[in-house]
């Protein structure tokens, strides 16, 4: 299967892509640490709006949709039915 991401934003040195309506934290790699193709969950809270966790920061659904731009090139990954991420 093939995700391909055409709008997303960077946060705290790292990229995010919106996909099929759902937010992913998109692979990268660190000095000592790679970070793989993570769905991020959307969170919920009594009298608050919802929001995603991105690193330590918690930035509402609106935020997320405000910063993102579309890419100069989309960002295609392809992945195994078995590495889907799952919630």
């Amino acid at each position: 299967m093939t995700l391909l991401f055409k709008i997303g934003f960077t946060f705290q040195g790292f990229n995010y892509g919106w996909f099929e309506g759902d937010l992913y934290r998109l692979p990268s790699k660190g000095v000592r640490r790679h970070y793989p193709l993570k769905k991020l969950d959307l969170k919920t809270r009594e009298k608050a709006a919802p929001f995603y966790c991105l690193k330590k920061a918690k930035k509402t659904v609106q935020f997320c949709k405000d910063i993102s731009k579309e890419f100069s090139k989309p960002i295609e990954f392809l992945i195994e039915h078995q590495d889907l991420p799952n919630n």
